[in-house]
């Protein structure tokens, strides 16, 4: 069931288009309250990731239009993870150790699967395994677990909430 809300009509697929007129759109995650954040394209990123949460909000590049609409809300649940402000402050202020920054990135899947969908989060999870085989200078192990990992910490959520729901 999908709590998040977006007009996709919006979004056009053709990136370049958008591109000229670095076109933002407002978001409304829906979770017993609503919270409506700008998310905001990247023109010419560093580094394509298909999106970021930081001080400045969500942040996404053309990487965003390789995954399916139900996909697009599961990351962009996962980058409101990264941008809350108490996260990004601890993040920067004590995770210089790879395992802390590891730790955010599972809190931030968890985060995304269980306020939006464990199904759509695993989709997009599966889709970053395929975008990783075919380009894997994207992957960053400094910063991101391996993306089999992540996909065994929502597949473990998973079974433990269909436990949950059987007892």
């Amino acid at each position: 069931m999908h709590n998040s809300k977006i007009e996709w009509r919006e979004i056009k697929k053709d990136f370049e288009e958008r591109r000229k007129s670095y076109f933002n759109f407002n978001f409304i995650f829906k979770n017993g309250k609503t919270k409506i954040k700008k998310i905001k394209f990247d023109r010419d990123p560093k580094k394509l990731q298909g999106g970021s949460g930081g001080p400045l909000g969500i942040r996404i590049d053309k990487l965003f239009f390789e995954f399916g609409d139900k996909e697009k809300v599961a990351l962009l649940w996962h980058e409101l993870f990264h941008s809350r402000i108490a996260n990004l402050f601890r993040i920067k202020l004590f995770s210089r150790k790879k395992n802390l920054k590891y730790k955010e990135e599972f809190r931030a899947d968890n985060y995304s699967a269980l306020n939006n969908s464990i199904k759509d989060c695993l989709s997009y999870l599966f889709k970053i395994k395929e975008i990783y085989l075919i380009n894997p200078e994207l992957y960053n192990p400094k910063t991101h677990p391996s993306i089999e990992k992540r996909i065994e910490e929502i597949k473990k959520l998973k079974v433990k909430k269909d436990l949950d729901r059987k007892n």
